[in-house]
């Protein structure tokens, strides 16, 4: 049972929704969605519109079934242990990978204050894994403090993307939006890869259900926590999106580490441009912070349910889930090293768009799980439509958002899903 001095309130899961949603994605996507040309503001706005569906499927979620883990506890009551394991395994997955997609985005912003942390690798790797481990040991140490800088990291990071909404206006230049799709793809085809990338910017909305033990009066705080958030993190993401496809043409965009500083130096002067920056280191060590505090849950649940290795439920004096927050972080490091002489804009994008593959195959198991909720409780006949009709609209969404993470994604995702049932069986062999 979790003591009251280690509950955490309403701005808390606030701010881990639109902390772990509003990270660096804002301050690197539109380079990774350069290529599109503006056509690619229509990719948020089909991403937003889908997000809003699932993000109300969890509410009614959280509210029917408060529990640790989240997405996992939810797939497992609706579809039992093996998919409840899946989705674990797959969204534990998307977590660890998105930190990795973060702190890639953090070189980016830090290099401008200092050079050589993005043109030397071996200084780049350092950094980024001394920060990941910094902020790892917090989480393992008290999450109340980690929730706290959760909190005062997402206000210092809104507060530049506002001061953009407000003034950028007047820097657009209607011509930038010229020509409309410059991926020499046919328009849908450009709207679902953009899509795919732009879903990645919202991945981390659901995170607010995850720590149900940590969040006090948890079935009325997650809820209106989620809906908020992701309202809020909506207009951010469409507004910031069209005021930077607005000053800086999309040509010049491509491989630009750095393109929400530049806006806030055309804007503002080179004043701007620091303000910005700090603003984006703020908001990636926030966004880490926070998927870091959520990243431990999901096998720290599974293992609690015999499904994931014994080692992951064993937690520190204060208990937190020890052992599932050095892994993880290890498995970041891993990748981190993987990807250590690549191009920072193609490792970014590439990371991004396979997160976002793990993660829908998550939404898309939770969405269902909320119907069959309704049939279990045998609520079937007297089920408002409402509930039935946007759970159907989310998965119709999901499955269409899979299409466009391309073919090589979902082969990995695939052999993913399917690598890990041998592991299934031996946990079950364990654990009969």
């Amino acid at each position: 049972m979790t003591s009251n001095s280690r509950k955490i309130g309403f701005f808390t899961v606030l701010a881990l929704v639109i902390g772990n949603t509003v990270g660096n994605g804002i301050f690197l996507i539109p380079s990774s969605l350069a290529r599109f040309g503006s056509i690619s503001l229509l990719g948020w706005v089909f991403t937003s519109l889908g997000v809003i569906t699932i993000a109300m499927s969890y509410a009614r979620l959280s509210r029917m079934h408060p529990a640790v883990g989240g997405p996992y506890a939810y797939c497992r009551k609706g579809f039992g242990d093996y998919i409840g394991f899946q989705v674990a395994w797959n969204y534990w997955i998307s977590n660890w990978t998105s930190n990795a997609g973060v702190i890639v985005g953090l070189i980016g912003y830090l290099s401008i204050c200092y050079e050589p942390i993005g043109s030397n690798p071996l200084f780049s790797f350092l950094v980024s894994t001394t920060i990941l481990w910094l902020i790892t040991l917090l989480n393992i140490m008290n999450i109340k403090k980690a929730g706290n800088l959760q909190v005062i990291t997402t206000i210092l990071k809104l507060l530049p993307l506002f001061a953009l909404l407000i003034f950028g206006v007047g820097h657009i230049n209607t011509d930038n939006f010229i020509p409309f799709n410059t991926s020499g793809e046919t328009h849908l085809t450009a709207i679902v890869g953009a899509s795919t990338i732009t879903m990645w910017a919202f991945a981390g909305f659901e995170t607010g259900t995850v720590p149900a033990d940590n969040v006090g009066n948890a079935n009325k705080v997650i809820p209106r926590a989620t809906i908020i958030g992701t309202l809020i993190t909506m207009g951010i993401y469409i507004g910031i999106s069209t005021i930077v496809l607005g000053i800086i043409p999309a040509c010049d965009l491509v491989n630009n580490n750095a393109p929400i500083a530049d806006v806030g130096e055309i804007v503002f002067g080179p004043i701007g441009k620091w303000v910005v920056t700090i603003g984006a280191i703020v908001s990636s060590i926030g966004t880490l912070n926070g998927l870091v505090l959520v990243q431990a849950k999901i096998p720290y649940a599974a293992a609690k349910d015999k499904l994931f290795p014994e080692s992951f439920a064993k937690t520190t004096k204060n208990g937190e889930p020890i052992v599932a927050h050095i892994v993880s972080s290890l498995l970041i490091t891993a990748l981190l090293v993987m990807g250590f002489n690549d191009n920072l804009i193609d490792k970014y994008t590439y990371i991004i768009i396979f997160s976002s593959l793990t993660t829908l195959i998550t939404y898309l198991f939770s969405v269902v799980s909320e119907v069959l909720f309704y049939i279990q409780n045998k609520q079937l006949d007297k089920l408002p439509k409402w509930p039935i009709f946007n759970a159907f609209l989310a998965f119709l969404y999901i499955f269409w958002a899979l299409y466009g993470a391309g073919s090589t994604q979902v082969y990995t995702g695939c052999l993913l899903f399917f690598i890990s049932t041998p592991i299934y069986a031996y946990l079950k062999y364990k654990n009969p």
